[in-house]
């Protein structure tokens, strides 16, 4: 059995394996192959201002260098500074993916053209890491390259607002309508950071 690639830093999710609903993000801090995994204490919300911890049998994802790598493991005890030990694994499974994976959603979104100083709403129907399918309830007669900015929440609440984008796809439907734009996200990492997480999060789990 080879080793998990244990880097530094690296984003981690943890679902409960028993009860499935029991979902939170930590970070790795360090480890010891055949024995622990140290992260960061993941908090589960139980009201505006309460968390509780994970306790028991987990099951860990992360991805790394375009592979997903999923694990169980069991708390073994949390430590002080807010830092938690698991078990390292017997045994894991890992699987390429395509470098941005698209998650089909369906998310109330406005979209500002800077160029042509146009307004309008619409819905994403798919988002990746990289960018997503917006339709909008109009003819908009939009040309290739033309940088926008998004403001839409992704299902998990996170609120995304001024998001840089550039359009690099557009198709009129005369009979019905609508226009669907294939939009790249072009912010920087910060920016982008919530959409990276939560489509990772999908991918991991298979929302």
């Amino acid at each position: 059995m080879g080793k998990l690639p244990l880097e530094i830093d690296n984003e981690i999710h943890i679902r409960g394996a028993e009860n499935k609903i029991l979902t939170a993000r930590s970070r790795i801090l360090g480890g010891r192959h055949g024995d622990f995994i140290l992260i960061e204490e993941p908090h589960l919300p139980v009201g505006d201002r309460l968390a509780a911890s994970f306790d028991g049998n987990i099951l860990c994802v992360f991805f790394y260098e375009g592979e997903l790598y999923r694990f169980q493991s069991k708390v073994r005890r949390n430590l002080p500074d807010s830092l938690t030990l698991i078990d390292y694994p017997s045994t894991f499974d890992v699987e390429t993916v395509r470098k941005h994976h698209r998650i089909q959603v369906n998310i109330e979104t406005r979209i500002v053209l800077e160029r042509v100083r146009e307004t309008a709403t619409g819905s994403i129907k798919d988002i990746s890491e990289g960018g997503c399918s917006l339709v909008i309830p109009a003819l908009l007669h939009v040309s290739k390259n033309i940088p926008c900015h998004l403001d839409f929440i992704l299902p998990n609440n996170e609120s995304i607002q001024e998001l840089p984008g550039t359009i690099r796809s557009a198709t009129l439907h005369k009979l019905k309508k609508t226009t669907d734009l294939g939009i790249q996200f072009t912010g920087t990492p910060e920016e982008r950071a919530a959409i990276v997480s939560f489509c990772r999060f999908c991918m991991y789990f298979k929302v």
